[in-house]
């Protein structure tokens, strides 16, 4: 029996049909604008955009007896050549990390598309960088167990990705405690970083502190960071070029932020944190009425002006950050 030639909205439903079945099962792995010989051979001017699960899943459009065979083969031949185009690992990481893919499920979908990309990863922690057991050691400190990633190594991959580096980075550092669960008082503590001045999607995890209460030593807690940023303050060479690392500013809330300056906490007298006050006690809750106050410097918190606001030596004195200039407030304990 010889096939008919499906006329061009049933092909428009067909690539449409394709098109929401590979979207919904293998997201975006390779899109293709194609503009199809077979068309233009029939003045059809009309370009579609599929997304292929493989170089071997053609449309099959057949030709009528009166269809020239030649357009016909001419246009698979095409097709196919078209469709010879790899799967963006990043896009297919991407997919598999949004949609909470298990490494069982993208293993079995990498070993599908292997058979066609063999540039393709083979395992679901190699296409998404998952770290190897072991790479970085679980230690016990500060009342908990600590696991440090590095400010260097979780960059690194910002780094490469970008065409031009400024040779003076900007690193924000972000440090806040939360809880796990309603029944049980453990607590995670990210040490986050970004770039300020290499702009990208989200923040990198360079420290991660687990335990039933905050960690009970700041200078324990932030001694593997602070270390790492003072050395890349003198300068890393990256690439041929040598770069240097200063820190911008610590972003935390007012209670992380007392902890790791190591100073009397917001709702404590001699606790604020830009001028020298001293507090008003009023409807149950510490007031800053005063705004001609002398000021806070670095310098005066560097040498301990005002004594009763400190309660030890922040290991974050140690780096460029300014103690003062470089601890922004937020918004939430300054009003509520």
């Amino acid at each position: 029996m010889t096939p008919t030639t499906p006329d061009l909205f049933t092909v428009y439903k067909r690539v449409t049909c394709i098109l929401s079945l590979l979207r919904s099962t293998t997201s975006s792995f390779v899109f293709v604008t194609l503009s199809c010989r077979w068309f233009s051979s029939h003045h059809v001017t009309k370009s579609f955009t599929v997304a292929l699960y493989s170089s071997s899943s053609p449309l099959l459009i057949h030709p009528t007896s009166g269809e020239s065979s030649e357009n016909f083969w001419r246009w698979q031949v095409d097709l196919q050549d078209r469709c010879r185009l790899h799967p963006k690992k990043d896009e297919l990481a991407k997919w598999a990390a949004e949609h909470h893919i298990t490494h069982n499920a993208v293993n079995a979908l990498l070993s599908v598309l292997g058979k066609h990309h063999p540039t393709l990863p083979r395992d679901a922690r190699t296409l998404l960088g998952t770290v190897r057991s072991g790479e970085f050691a679980i230690q016990e400190k500060a009342g908990g167990q600590y696991c440090y990633f590095g400010v260097l190594h979780s960059i690194l991959h910002i780094l490469q990705k970008k065409q031009e580096v400024t040779k003076h980075l900007k690193l924000q550092i972000n440090i806040d405690g939360l809880p796990l669960f309603k029944s049980s008082p453990t607590q995670l503590w990210p040490i986050l970083v970004t770039v300020v001045n290499l702009p990208h999607h989200e923040p990198v995890t360079i420290g991660l502190f687990c335990g039933a209460r905050k960690p009970d030593s700041a200078s324990e807690f932030l001694d593997d960071l602070v270390s790492e940023i003072v050395k890349l303050e003198d300068g890393f060479d990256f690439e041929g070029i040598r770069l240097c690392l200063k820190v911008s500013s610590v972003v935390c809330d007012a209670p992380a932020r007392a902890f790791v300056k190591c100073v009397k906490g917001h709702t404590g007298y001699h606790g604020c944190e830009k001028c020298t006050q001293d507090e008003v006690y009023m409807d149950n809750r510490m007031t800053y009425p005063r705004t001609d106050m002398p000021l806070r410097t670095d310098e005066s918190f560097k040498n301990k002006t005002d004594s009763d606001h400190h309660l030890g030596i922040s290991p974050l004195e140690r780096t460029s950050s300014g103690m003062v200039s470089g601890f922004p407030l937020d918004y939430k304990h300054l009003v509520y």
